[in-house]
């Protein structure tokens, strides 16, 4: 059977994770095989980066994926190849552990830089960009970041300078323009509870792939 790759892009804390994980668990429901794959796990780890100091790189800018190493997997994916990949892990900017990707019928992949690439847009046949306001997404990744990945040294202060010299700025120059390659578009701006998730899992249903 072909592959079927479908790309979740967006911005942070636009829903990107959760309109994944609802679309991989309607496949499972389904009896659909399908691969949920993160690019957060493709981040350079710390120590080969020009810095010791996990706070002084700009983790929302592109350069800071492994493109080589993404980009190669997703093909092997595609051509019926397992993959494995070390697991990155927010609070030492390092990766531990592996996760072996299947290269099952449906290959959900999601992330900050999803549709950036053009040979993973290539590989793909359906591409969705993940949408909410700024201000939206702000406070999401500020009860995100004080509750899970930065509990211990979250610092407001801080957060909302980086906020706006970089996140947003990353966001308008490189995160933003790929929504113009997107299938779907879908805005979220409420999380998606009660009826409204019954309605985002009938839309996500109904893609069509090419």
């Amino acid at each position: 059977m072909k592959k079927t790759i479908i790309l979740i892009g967006g911005g942070t804390s636009s829903g990107k994770s959760m309109i994944a994980d609802i679309l991989y668990k309607q496949y499972i429901k389904n009896g659909l095989s399908v691969t949920l794959m993160a690019m957060d796990n493709y981040y350079i780890s710390i120590d080969k980066l020009n810095t010791k100091k996990g706070e002084d790189v700009n983790w929302d800018s592109p350069n800071v994926i492994d493109w080589k190493k993404f980009i190669k997997d997703v093909k092997d994916l595609k051509e019926n190849k397992n993959v494995k990949k070390s697991i990155y892990n927010f609070s030492t900017y390092s990766h531990k552990g592996e996760v072996e990707y299947k290269s099952n019928d449906f290959i959900i992949i999601e992330g900050l830089f999803a549709l950036f690439n053009k040979d993973v847009r290539e590989m793909s046949s359906s591409m969705i960009f993940i949408e909410a306001d700024d201000d939206i997404r702000l406070m999401r990744r500020i009860i995100r970041d004080m509750n899970g990945r930065y509990k211990d040294v979250f610092d407001t202060e801080k957060f909302l300078d980086k906020w706006k010299s970089e996140i947003k700025t990353m966001h308008k120059k490189y995160v933003q323009p790929t929504s113009s390659f997107a299938d779907f578009i879908i805005r979220n701006n409420t999380d998606f509870i009660g009826e409204e998730k019954k309605r985002m899992i009938n839309l996500l249903q109904s893609i069509v792939v090419k």
